[in-house]
């Protein structure tokens, strides 16, 4: 064999092993749908034998709500636990966490220190917070 073709099929056996991206099956429960979740290397650590391993937590992406498995743990626990109708409180609203909720919770509200615009300020009463409503 060539050595170019040895190492072709070197590199093509290394990614198959080492693959930069993967997918996993899944149900996610903030969409309801079946997807493949998106994994990747990008928070990674080194096993005890040098091979990296997904942080799962920040990683399982859903291509559909773009949520990551903490993320979606943590809007799929608000969504069954509140209704339609309940005041969510968050405390970021940059992230694809707060579209999602803010699209299924419309009393979401979130601390008015995290943000200046002032065309989204409206009062609260129990805490220094405001409604993400118009």
């Amino acid at each position: 064999m060539s050595p170019e073709l040895q190492s072709e099929m070197e590199g093509f056996e290394h990614a198959l092993l080492m693959p930069v991206q993967f997918d996993v099956a899944g149900q996610c429960a903030v969409c309801e749908a079946a997807v493949a979740f998106g994994v990747d290397f990008q928070w990674s650590f080194a096993s005890w034998n040098g091979q990296p391993v997904p942080n799962w937590r920040e990683s399982l992406s859903c291509p559909k709500c773009h949520l990551n498995n903490r993320m979606r743990a943590s809007a799929a626990y608000l969504l069954a636990n509140s209704g339609p109708d309940d005041v969510v409180f968050l405390t970021e609203m940059l992230t694809p966490l707060f579209t999602t909720l803010e699209r299924r919770r419309p009393y979401a509200l979130v601390h008015r220190a995290l943000t200046t615009d002032v065309h989204i300020l409206k009062a609260c009463s129990c805490m220094p917070c405001l409604p993400m409503t118009s």
